[in-house]
């Protein structure tokens, strides 16, 4: 048994933190929570893995990411000042789906191990991401990481989406495991309700239900979106199917929501995450919560795209679980839950705390992938996945703050221990 201490302990269960708090771990689950005084005199013989000047908390999961991205937008622009300017989103999506077709096996495992190893540097232990490579479970079976693989589909009416539908249920078919328990886990991923067509979306949702699968989509994201169901007209029907391949006629106009329309076909019935969703009534809203979904929110990417502001008060109101994720790749940067975390407090100001920010990071986000009876916060009989970071040297830090100062100061390097499963996996001690 080993009892791993520090200043502060972090449970994310209770919003206070635990003074010279500690865990106890053993056989990779946490089987006691409380005092460092108290364990270590309830346990005698356990090893001390003590951290005087640091926070013991949850690792962070991200709820969403597309690790066959990193790097996407080195390869795609040649200087920063062209970078700057950004690109709309539709012509965005439609390049990242020709750099997927294009892009060489060797040129995937290496973005998909660089991505999860700046996870790993910057505290994530879980992650959820969306590939429509077949060696993604492989590669981040090998880095560690906890993570549910969902394998993103879409294509249309078409040969394509057919050809992946077939791909991600033999994926499905060698890695899923109902337990939730396996490291390495999948779901599936239609990519967004205009790029399937009607009856797949909702044979995946019927599949996913009665496997109970995880799944996710990412809708009522921008206005071309909105604009596309309500007339059938836009940037989507003009830029980006010709670039999925879907041949023939436009579909009628739904003259409704998206998530109105995911409602109507029962695609929300398995209670699929809803990758940014933007553009909410309150009657979107209700939808929402009523089937159970939960809701991950990118903030990097919508800011880099300008698609407005997350609804998130509105949700958590309604009792939804509101998730974070790093997205697909929109900068040459790492990526960063941390770096996430303040783009929200830049969002929404006043109305959420640090706190509540945290959480989603946490078992928020752990919720999204259907894994909050396993991992997001650190109490009895959960999987000891855990991060160790460093307070700011010189600077004095009452418990009332620091959610706060962990997020505003915390980058990769004040991370000085990883761990999965009870496993290592980062070190700088």
């Amino acid at each position: 048994m080993e009892i791993v201490s520090a200043r502060y302990l972090l449970t994310m269960k209770e919003k206070e933190p635990l003074e010279d708090g500690a865990i106890a771990v053993e056989l990779g689950r946490i089987v006691d929570v409380g005092e460092r005084t108290s364990l270590l005199a309830k346990y005698p013989d356990a090893t001390e893995a003590r951290h005087p000047d640091s926070v013991l908390m949850p690792g962070l999961v991200n709820a969403h990411s597309e690790l066959i991205l990193t790097g996407y937008y080195a390869s795609r622009f040649s200087n920063l000042e062209s970078l700057a300017h950004g690109r709309e989103y539709i012509d965005w999506l439609a390049d990242t789906i020709k750099f997927k077709r294009e892009a060489s096996t060797q040129q995937f495992i290496h973005a998909v191990q660089h991505g999860a190893l700046e996870m790993i540097e910057s505290g994530v232990t879980c992650v959820g991401d969306v590939s429509v490579f077949e060696g993604t479970c492989k590669v981040l079976e090998d880095t560690g990481l906890r993570a549910i693989v969902y394998s993103e589909i879409y294509g249309g009416r078409g040969q394509i989406a057919q050809d992946l539908f077939e791909n991600a249920l033999a994926i499905v078919d060698e890695y899923y495991d109902p337990s939730r328990t396996a490291r390495i886990n999948v779901g599936l991923a239609p990519k967004a309700p205009y790029l399937l067509s009607k009856n797949l979306l909702s044979i995946i949702s019927r599949h996913a239900m009665e496997g109970e699968i995880p799944l996710k989509i990412r809708a009522a994201e921008s206005f071309a979106e909105m604009e596309f169901f309500y007339d059938s007209k836009g940037q989507i029907g003009e830029k980006l199917f010709p670039a999925v391949g879907w041949d023939g006629e436009l579909p009628p106009p739904h003259i409704k929501t998206p998530i109105a329309y995911l409602a109507d076909i029962g695609f929300l019935a398995p209670s699929p995450s809803i990758v940014n969703p933007i553009h909410l009534s309150e009657a979107c809203s209700a939808a929402i919560a009523d089937n159970m979904c939960g809701v991950v929110y990118c903030p990097m990417e919508i800011s880099h795209f300008g698609h407005g502001r997350p609804p998130i008060e509105r949700l958590g109101g309604r009792g939804v679980e509101i998730g974070l994720g790093t997205g697909a790749s929109t900068s040459i940067e790492p990526s960063s839950l941390w770096r996430e975390m303040r783009e929200v407090l830049k969002f929404v100001g006043d109305e959420v705390t640090p706190y509540d920010v945290m959480r989603m990071a946490t078992i928020g986000s752990a919720s999204c992938l259907g894994l909050e009876n396993q991992i997001g916060t650190l109490e009895v009989g959960k999987i000891a996945d855990y991060i160790v970071v460093d307070l700011p040297p010189g600077h004095e830090i009452g418990k009332g703050y620091i959610y706060g100062a962990l997020i505003k100061n915390t980058s990769s390097q004040n991370v000085s221990k990883v761990v999965v499963d009870g496993e290592v996996l980062k070190s700088i001690r």
